[in-house]
């Protein structure tokens, strides 16, 4: 008579951690090898769950603060490193000489996606969205956009029929305004200063905040009051 499989022996198809080899003397890739549960427990939770996490999150982060890659992307890559390597820890979990280790880490995993699914959808909510030709025309036009905890304001008038409006920057009280023009380049927002040319930037909206994304170097938040504010 057959004795049930016990939930806390071996799969009757692992290899007790050791890579399985094909007929021919192939090996299964390390990934595959991870995925299918091939590979030693504390090998799965401590190189590819939490060194390799902690790697990739650097590395995303630092791609998408230097805006090589977009927040859309991060996200799908960050998601797709979590889902492989909870399978791993997971499937590799009774690779382990001692059964509670395995009953340790499956816990682990379960509450590493419930927390992990927390922070995605926070994510979601607060995500960037980058704005529109249109809708810079939209949010700017007739109205006064004003620093994040710095004293600035800049209005900009409404476009003219050369495509481009007066936009008036003012500064630290006593100081001049500076006068210069804005307009919009497909999805791009656009200036010019006198002194020099046009620069070009993207926008994106989180929440309340409109934030002035530049080609290179730090962005500009500040929150949008309607009509003029400049003096």
């Amino acid at each position: 008579m057959p004795v049930p499989h016990s939930p806390l022996s071996r799969p009757p198809s692992d290899s007790g951690g050791q890579p399985l080899r094909h007929d021919d003397g192939r090996r299964d890739g390390l990934v595959v090898r991870y995925w299918r549960g091939q590979e030693p427990l504390w090998k799965a939770y401590w190189l590819i769950g939490m060194l390799g996490g902690l790697a990739n999150a650097l590395v995303l982060g630092v791609l998408y603060g230097a805006g090589v890659l977009p927040l859309g992307l991060v996200q799908m890559m960050a998601l797709g490193y979590m889902v492989w390597s909870s399978v791993a820890i997971w499937r590799c979990a009774w690779n382990v000489g001692w059964a509670g280790w395995g009953m340790i880490a499956r816990l682990l995993v379960v509450v590493g996606v419930f927390v992990s699914i927390g922070q995605f959808a926070a994510m979601a909510r607060a995500a960037e969205v980058q704005l529109t030709g249109p809708e810079i025309v939209a949010a700017l036009s007739g109205n006064t956009a004003t620093g994040s905890g710095s004293p600035w304001r800049q209005y900009f008038a409404p476009l003219g029929a050369d495509g481009s409006g007066a936009t008036v920057y003012e500064g630290d009280r006593g100081r001049q305004p500076q006068t210069g023009r804005w307009r919009v380049d497909g999805d791009a927002y656009c200036s010019w200063w006198p002194g020099g040319g046009w620069t070009c930037y993207a926008m994106v909206r989180d929440g309340e905040t409109i934030i002035w994304v530049p080609p290179a170097g730090r962005t500009t938040p500040a929150r949008l009051l309607s009509g003029n504010w400049v003096e």
